[in-house]
Formats: C-alpha cells, structure tokens, sequence
C-alpha cells in the first residue's frame, strides 16, 4: 500500500462517507410510501450534502478542481492550510491527477461536478442552484474518484 498508515482511517472514513448516498439509493433505500418519505427528507438532504462535500474533498485530495476562469474545465488544486493532498508533504510519493490526461467528456464532467459541489457545499452561490445533485451523476463521479483513489494510494496491496 503507497498510503502512508496514519492516514488509512481518515481516508477510509471519507470514501465511506462519499459513498453513503449512493449506496443507500442504490438499494432503494429512500423508496418509501409517501408517509415515509417525509420522515426521510432531512436524511436524503444531508446524506446528499455529505456525498457532495466529499465529493469536492477528495478530487482535490486527488489533485484536481474546476477552474476559477472556467468552471468547464480542470485544473490543479492548490493547497489550502491544512489540506492533504497527493503529491505533497508525507504524500509526495503518490502522484496526484494529471487534468490534462483526462479526456473528453470525462474532463468536462468532472469540472461540473467539482464546480456544482463547490457552489452547493463552500461558496456563497448556492442561492443560483436550484436543484440538487443529480444522484445518477453523483454515482459516476463516485465511481471515478474511488477507482482513482484505489489505484493510486491502496493498489496493488491494499493490507500492507
């Protein structure tokens, strides 16, 4: 494993937070008569919200975020104080996302994805969304960042 121990825990902690939603909604979870599903609108919400906060964390963990200039497209990210990111630090042995190795339309994708968590979860532009995240897209975004995440810092032995 390239993933340096102490961080297994935390990492582990934010995959399995990223994919809660996912999972639940997959195994139609949130399908419940209409009685149970007001029960359930504040759990669907913040489980949704969660997803895309992790979402937005772990591609920059990863290396990557939507452009400032132009949200359609990736770049790197820049870390902020505090942040942990591939490439530096205790981190430096595993390389980060390359954007421009990503083709078309996953680059375009991801920069939405990335740009629509950011303004949901972290900027004030929230008030100019007014749906929330798609959850068949969520899945795919989901998808790319843990393939990515796995190959990178837990394949080819994810024990050791």
């Amino acid at each position: 494993m390239k993933l340096p121990p102490q961080y297994v825990p935390h990492l582990d902690h934010r995959i399995t937070a990223l994919m809660a939603f996912t999972l639940r909604n997959d195994s139609r979870w949130f399908d419940s008569t209409p009685e149970e599903r007001k029960n359930l609108g504040d759990v669907y919400r913040g489980s949704l919200e969660g997803a895309g906060i992790m979402l937005r964390m772990l591609m920059e963990f990863l290396g990557i975020k939507s452009c400032k200039e132009d949200p359609s497209k990736l770049c790197p990210s820049s870390r902020q104080m505090g942040d942990i990111r591939l490439e530096e630090d205790s981190l430096k042995h595993i390389s980060a996302v390359d954007p421009k190795l990503i083709d078309q339309p996953l680059h375009s994708f991801l920069a939405r994805m990335h740009d629509e968590t950011s303004k949901r979860t972290a900027h004030a532009g929230f008030h100019k969304i007014s749906n929330g995240l798609d959850p068949k897209e969520l899945r795919k975004a989901t998808e790319w960042v843990v393939s990515e995440i796995w190959k990178r810092c837990y394949d080819p032995d994810p024990i050791t």
